[in-house]
């Protein structure tokens, strides 16, 4: 609580007055559920997944998850796919969350918080190598795609939305270009 004025007085005016009702501090970390489906019971966004805010993940990753997360549930309501697709749906929510989401926004958290300056400097230049090189940047830029992850079904309207096999652009290792 201590602390707290000395933050806001960074955007509020010093010459605004505001009481302090109550503060909580937050804290950054990385967590998947164990399942996304209980019987008739599914979870999406964060209640399924919670990462921290750097890069976007989180919610890129959220909205994916309802999106997939509908277009299973019409195909099992309309009958062109087995029920056996809603368990499968959990599985690769989750593989996604925790093979590209989880390490991508842990890697931004990490670039972001570094303090050791040659390092800093390193991550920079690794950066601005990458915008400066339009292969490099197209990988980057693609990244994201990788939190569609399986779209588990023929018929999914979602099935041809990641650029990145079209593109022949090779995102599996991300650290290679950040």
């Amino acid at each position: 609580m201590d602390r707290v004025p000395e933050r806001y007085a960074h955007f509020i005016p010093a010459s605004s007055r505001y009481e302090l009702k109550m503060a909580n501090p937050y804290t950054l970390h990385q967590r998947c559920a164990e399942r996304l489906r209980v019987g008739r019971v599914f979870l999406a966004g964060d209640a399924a997944h919670a990462t921290n805010p750097l890069g976007g993940l989180g919610l890129t990753t959220g909205l994916w998850t309802g999106l997939i997360l509908a277009d299973v549930l019409a195909s099992v309501i309309n009958g062109m796919t087995d029920i056996s697709i809603l368990d499968r749906f959990s599985d690769e929510r989750r593989r996604v969350f925790w093979e590209v989401t989880s390490p991508a926004a842990t890697e931004n958290k990490r670039m972001m918080e570094e303090k050791n300056r040659e390092t800093r400097l390193k991550d920079m230049e690794s950066v601005k190598q990458t915008a400066s090189d339009p292969k490099h940047a197209r990988e980057m830029l693609a990244f994201h795609f990788k939190v569609v992850g399986d779209t588990l079904h023929e018929g999914s309207r979602w099935r041809h939305i990641d650029p990145i096999p079209s593109a022949e652009i090779d995102v599996k290792d991300r650290r290679r270009w950040i």
